[in-house]
């Protein structure tokens, strides 16, 4: 569903037959791929900041360094914590146009306006691009859904009258 709307939106964009979607105060402004990718590099780059300041905090020993509940290590968490915040900004960094279709266009599907909105800020550039990546995905999903049946089926023979 949310493929066809957005490349209902697209078609409509492109021939020039899309109306001005009117402005709505309770929805967040739908997002670029660029500004997507920029929030997810801020969030990470967030979390890398908290786990270092809690690394050091502990290091320095401004933060106590009792075993938690489950008897594990402050510390030991913590370096953790910081390994999978390196993670997720590399991540992050190298986030491409097929995980902005497959992680965020997925949490439009219930705002068309919002599509809408979406598909008039994208270049025409994004736009092939998206419909290219979209129509890919519809095919091999219905592919896997709904195998060929073409084996299946009686062979056509013309009549002759």
């Amino acid at each position: 569903m949310m493929i066809v709307s957005i490349l209902s939106a697209i078609l409509l964009s492109l021939t020039g037959f899309a109306q001005p979607a009117e402005v709505s105060e309770d929805h967040a402004p739908p997002y670029t791929f660029a500004v997507w990718k920029d929030q997810q590099v801020e969030v990470a780059t967030n979390g890398l900041f908290k786990a270092t300041a809690r690394m050091n905090q502990l290091k320095a020993g401004k933060l106590p360094l009792t075993k938690d509940t489950a008897g594990k290590d402050p510390l030991e968490l913590a370096e953790k914590e910081l390994r999978r915040a390196k993670e997720s900004l590399e991540t992050a960094h190298k986030l491409q146009m097929i995980d902005y279709v497959n992680i965020y266009l997925p949490s439009l599907e219930a705002d068309p306006e919002n599509v809408q909105k979406l598909v008039d800020k994208w270049s025409k550039e994004e736009l092939s691009e998206v419909a290219k990546l979209l129509l890919l995905k519809g095919n091999t999903t219905d592919a896997r859904r709904n195998p060929p049946v073409v084996s299946g089926l009686p062979r056509f023979a013309p009549s002759r009258n």
